[in-house]
């Protein structure tokens, strides 16, 4: 699972996505509803970096992500698939 996600870090605005790829660890009945789930867990992620008042690096987003992603992907599959955050600074 690849999570791509475009960030103005002076703003700690949201410029794209995220925008979540996946391939070959769940069916394609249920895939589009996790999908749009997990945008939704990056963003709550997102939004506690954004209420707080220090400079962020993107280690620390892209830990974060993968970390509340890992979690919610295996609570709603019991799978493990390997989950690589992309954070670009635009």
């Amino acid at each position: 699972m690849i999570a791509v996600i475009g960030i103005d870090l002076s703003t700690k605005e949201i410029v794209s996505g995220p925008d979540i790829f996946s391939r070959g660890f769940m069916g394609e009945d249920y895939r589009e509803e996790i999908v749009e789930d997990a945008k939704g867990v990056i963003l709550g992620v997102l939004e506690t970096f954004s209420d707080t008042g220090s400079q962020v690096e993107f280690d620390e987003i892209k830990t974060a992500c993968r970390k509340a992603l890992a979690k919610f992907i295996y609570e709603r599959t019991h799978r493990r698939p390997m989950i690589v955050p992309i954070v670009m600074e635009i």
